[in-house]
């Protein structure tokens, strides 16, 4: 069925633009079978059909149904005799399209792609169809809906006993399903057809039914296969490979089948089964039938038909199972339900061949070995005592002394554990261990809430070395594990809300007992605090950052700084001016970032900033500041030559020495000159001659007195040095 906005019959009329439309597409996939796809003509011709395509009004989608001769529109038929029927409709039937659907938005690749790969060589059966390609190439504004083709299984003519039979079946379940409910399809319906005499009326087939009609296992198991179209690629499909692949569901369809035919048909297929070689055999046992019959599946029931002897073998297989134990013959010998005088002779195979593979000594003198009557117990039980080897016990249980007094232990031991603790400990051991950070979240939310119940009971020490490992966790998963390092960052973030970190700030206010125990915290967690801390400063007033959270964070700047980097700038004023400031606090390696704010165009910060720089006091940040005052605009020219000399003795001789020898510096600012000299004559030993002596001539300009001052303060200068 179309789609709602498809192509109404009401909305196209016979030689309409949607009739010219298909005509050129029709005319351009001509083209692309005469022509290489990037010739003129063929570009030509998409690139008008593409135009005649945006000419069509209506709606957004056009639907169409492919026939042998024409495309149908809901009453609408077009293109027979034409190009249309020549050069897209038989090229789409013939390749199982049913329907094909165009977008008015299609672009020009759309279409030349299009036209490409129906023109492109169709493999056999497996290869990609035409729908496929074209999802491959990238076009979903042309969808094809392919035609649907089942798989065809041949019955040939069944004989008169087996159809009466059918029958009945049939009677049984419709008779059955009234009471049940209705039935479960196992694969899909109409996902096959049979091929009968033309004399068969069979009408229409279920799996049971076929399961019937077939009588042999693997011919079922084959068909199976094809009709889940789950085969293995490459070479054809073998009868035991089928056989292995669907024995579960050839099980399942014989299990419902009235139970003296499910008998005969489960006898049948212990016949394929043994009939396969000694490795398929073996591992369909291991893999399918015997954990089937452990759990109560149809797929244990085949072992009912086994002969004594090989039944023997594919139980005893049951102790080559890495995680098996014997007492698991015990069990499966009990499923099969097998009468006494037959269970009997299962008991005496099945003790030779544990003593075999068990490694079995001859028995003493005295009687049977331990190994004896360890096999005994194993195998054979008496029908009278136990109907159900679950109810047996693997391993005895023996009390004694000791055993009563560590029973007698493990109560008052419960009462005394430390349960937060022990929690705490057990959610720890799974974070390290855990690789993914989804779980590992899922983990640390409970955890959390541990810490809260232990900071509720005043248990702050163990809060901190909690938030300690947590930390050291980061550090050490940052390198083997980083998605998981990260998911424990966010979940230390998200633990210091805005209301622990009003605590961590009452605490540092507080006594030194208080303030040492903030400061393990923070030393504890690190950068985790970077972001919390962050939020608390865009929401805090002003006189909450000139007292506790200011001071905190420039106490703290080393630990706190490399968490804070990424926001500096990202909040108010106030804000990146307390960053700056703690950011000078951290020492070297932040003078990039400091820099970085002196274009901000408000004054307190930029102040700050130049305050950060000094404070930092290496070359890299005295060469800042020094560029700054050489090259800056005018509103901080002075805050920086305050700021150059806070900086250490010899960043600043530095960065004097470069700005009086700068020509233009000193011819564009010679008041700024004329201050830096008088700032350094306060020193006897200022280490300027040099460069002093290069200024004195300016004290000839007369017609500039600025410059002539210059050079006056530099000879003062030299003379009293």
């Amino acid at each position: 069925m179309p789609p709602v906005d498809a192509v109404r019959p009401a909305a196209v009329k016979a030689g309409s633009p949607l009739e010219e439309c298909l005509k050129l597409l029709g005319r351009a996939l001509q083209y692309f079978h005469t022509y290489p796809a990037n010739s003129p003509m063929c570009v030509e011709a998409v690139t008008t059909c593409h135009s005649a395509l945006g000419r069509v009004s209506g709606n957004e989608r056009l639907v169409f149904v492919v026939e042998p001769r024409e495309l149908r529109a809901g009453e609408l038929k077009f293109g027979a005799g034409t190009v249309i029927e020549h050069e897209l409709a038989s090229r789409l039937h013939g390749a199982r399209v049913s329907t094909i659907e165009i977008d008015r938005a299609a672009s020009i690749r759309d279409l030349a792609r299009f036209c490409e790969d129906v023109h492109a060589p169709r493999g056999d059966e497996g290869t990609p169809t035409l729908a496929e390609t074209l999802v491959e190439h990238g076009v979903d504004r042309i969808v094809l809906t392919m035609a649907h083709r089942p798989e065809v299984l041949h019955i040939g003519c069944p004989p008169d006993a087996r159809t009466r039979l059918l029958a009945q079946e049939r009677d049984r379940r419709e008779n059955a399903s009234l009471a049940d409910g209705p039935s479960i399809h196992l694969y899909p319906p109409d996902t096959g057809w049979i091929r009968t005499d033309p004399g068969v009326e069979l009408g229409s087939v279920s799996l049971p039914d076929l399961a019937i009609l077939v009588d042999d296992p693997t011919t079922l198991a084959t068909m199976l296969l094809r009709l889940a179209d789950d085969g293995p690629e490459g070479a054809a499909v073998t009868p035991a490979t089928a056989l292995e692949r669907k024995f579960s569901d050839v099980t399942k369809l014989f299990s419902v089948l009235e139970p003296r035919l499910a008998r005969v048909m489960f006898a049948k297929l212990a016949g394929a089964v043994l009939s396969l070689d000694t490795n398929r055999r073996q591992s369909l046992l291991q893999k399918t039938v015997l954990p089937g019959l452990l759990d109560g599946e149809p797929d244990g029931a085949v072992l009912q038909d086994f002969p004594d002897v090989d039944l023997a073998d594919a139980l005893s297989l049951l102790l080559d199972v890495e995680t098996a134990a014997p007492e698991l013959l015990a069990t499966a010998l009990n499923r099969l339900e097998l009468t006494a005088e037959r269970r009997e002779t299962m008991a005496t195979l099945l003790e030779e061949r544990v003593r075999t593979r068990l490694g079995a000594g001859s028995a003493g003198q005295g009687g049977e070995s331990a190994l004896d009557q360890r096999i005994r117990q194993l195998i054979r039980v008496s029908a009278g005592e136990c109907k159900s080897f679950e109810d047996f016990c693997a391993y005895d249980l023996s009390i004694d002394e000791a055993t009563a007094e560590a029973i007698a232990r493990v109560s008052p031991a419960i009462h005394e554990t430390d349960l937060l603790g022990a929690r705490l400990e057990c959610a720890f051991h799974l974070v390290r261990l855990e690789p993914s950070p989804v779980l590992v979240e899922r983990l640390l939310r409970p955890a959390l809430q541990i810490l809260l119940e232990l900071e509720r009971a005043g248990r702050l020490d163990e809060v901190t070395s909690s938030l300690t490992r947590l930390a050291r966790l980061v550090e050490e998963l940052r390198g083997p594990r980083p998605d998981v390092a990260d998911a424990i960052s966010a979940a230390l973030e998200t633990y210091f809300d805005s209301a622990r970190i009003g605590r961590l700030l009452a605490m540092y206010e507080a006594g030194e007992a208080q303030r040492a125990a903030a400061v393990a915290i923070i030393a504890a967690v690190g950068t985790g605090l970077a972001t919390p801390l962050f939020e608390r400063l865009k929401t805090a007033e002003r006189q909450a950052l000139e007292r506790s959270l200011t001071q905190l964070l420039c106490d703290q700047a080393a630990i706190l700084a490399p968490g804070l980097v990424k926001h500096v700038g990202d909040g108010s004023v106030l804000a990146t001016a307390v960053l700056v400031r703690v950011l000078g606090f951290a020492g070297a390696g932040y003078e990039e970032v400091i820099s970085s704010q002196l274009a901000h165009p408000d004054d307190a910060v930029v102040r700050e900033a130049l305050r950060a720089l000094a404070r930092i006091g290496t070359d890299a940040a005295a060469s800042v500041v020094g560029a700054v005052v050489r090259e800056g605009v005018a509103r901080i020219q002075g805050p920086a030559e305050e700021a150059l000399w806070h900086f250490p003795l010899e960043q600043a001789h530095g960065q004097l020495l470069a700005l009086l020898g700068h020509h233009a510096f000193v011819m564009a600012n010679p008041k700024t000159v004329v201050r830096l000299i008088d700032r350094a004559g306060r020193s006897r030993e200022h280490g300027l001659e040099a460069v002093l002596a290069e200024l004195v001539p300016l004290r000839f300009r007369v017609w500039n007195p600025a410059l002539r001052r210059v050079g006056a303060r530099a000879h003062a200068l030299l003379q009293h040095s």
